[in-house]
């Protein structure tokens, strides 16, 4: 293949294509159900959290304003990229097949579940929050109606069984807000690794569960019969292969409502870019063309009671 402008222009094209036409068509991706993507146009966006619900008054007097920036999260946009080298002479010999069936369309999968990634690194950090407690911890505060210091518990110490699914659903539809009033938690989304798919779906799939039948003494089980499950269709799933890394973890969240436990903040949205001019001094001096990804981003968490997690 000569290489001229024409043929690089093309070669451009062509990459930039590949990359994203598996970026628009990446399906493994997970982030978009537990986040919401927002977008931002500076460097750093600041957040307001309400820690109740927003609620309606009897309108006597004047208007009660509820305080949006009485807790406050702040999130900077992190630049990311990723650069591959092409050899003059794969071009000229023209050996691009590993580039175009492989290289490009990875470049546009790693963007896609670029999100992924930084949110999985997020449960396992467990970071701190703008209430000064750690994402999943035992005693983040709240108040009750006598502004009362309060505390709700999103950091569970239980596998994941039929019985103990319930418990927890039960204690995230307790949490207080700071007025005191029920948050009306959702636990729509039971999230779990490859290592516990199968006994997630035996809670939420399967229409009966075995319900073993034991001796007067209960220390052995004699026989076994079929219950209804009262918790089939309760809670999606959600498998995440990265989470077998901590295979007995498993978490419920609420994804019911616009903001999501977790927020993907868009500063610029990745672009494909080359460095491929034959006068560049990568070209010149190492004959090698450059092409790759880049843009701006970053993830957050958003209010602890949207996500539980236990673990035994």
């Amino acid at each position: 293949m000569q290489i001229n402008n024409a043929t690089l222009n093309g070669l451009r094209t062509t990459f930039s294509l590949q990359f994203q036409t598996a970026y628009k068509a990446a399906n493994d991706v997970w982030w978009n159900k537990v986040a919401t993507k927002v977008p931002s146009s500076t460097a750093t966006n600041t957040y307001g959290w309400m820690a109740n619900r927003i609620n309606l008054r009897e309108w006597t007097g004047a208007r009660v304003a509820q305080n949006l920036s009485a807790h406050a999260a702040t999130y900077t946009n992190k630049p990311y990229e990723g650069t591959v080298e092409v050899d003059r002479d794969d071009i000229e010999d023209d050996n691009l097949g590993v580039y175009s069936a492989i290289t490009m369309p990875e470049f546009g999968i790693a963007v896609a579940k670029h999100p992924d990634e930084l949110i999985r690194a997020m449960l396992a950090s467990n970071p701190t929050m703008w209430d000064g407690k750690a994402l999943f911890a035992d005693d983040h505060p709240t108040y009750d109606v006598t502004e009362a210091v309060t505390t709700y518990d999103n950091n569970l110490a239980l596998a994941l069984t039929a019985d103990n699914f319930e418990t927890a659903r039960i204690t995230r539809r307790r949490y207080i807000g700071e007025n005191g009033k029920v948050l009306g938690v959702k636990s729509n989304l039971l999230i779990v690794p490859p290592s516990l798919e199968r006994k997630a779906k035996e809670i939420v799939i399967a229409a009966q569960t075995i319900k073993p039948v034991y001796n007067v003494a209960e220390t052995e089980i004699v026989a076994a019969g079929m219950l209804d499950n009262v918790s089939v269709g309760s809670a999606d799933i959600l498998v995440i292969d990265e989470l077998e890394d901590d295979p007995t973890a498993w978490y419920l969240a609420d994804t019911t409502r616009p903001l999501k436990p977790f927020l993907f903040q868009m500063r610029r949205e990745a672009q494909f870019v080359a460095k491929d001019s034959p006068t560049d001094d990568n070209v010149f001096t190492k004959k090698k063309f450059v092409y790759g990804v880049e843009g701006r981003w970053t993830v957050g968490a958003t209010l602890p009671w949207l996500i539980t997690k236990s673990k035994p």
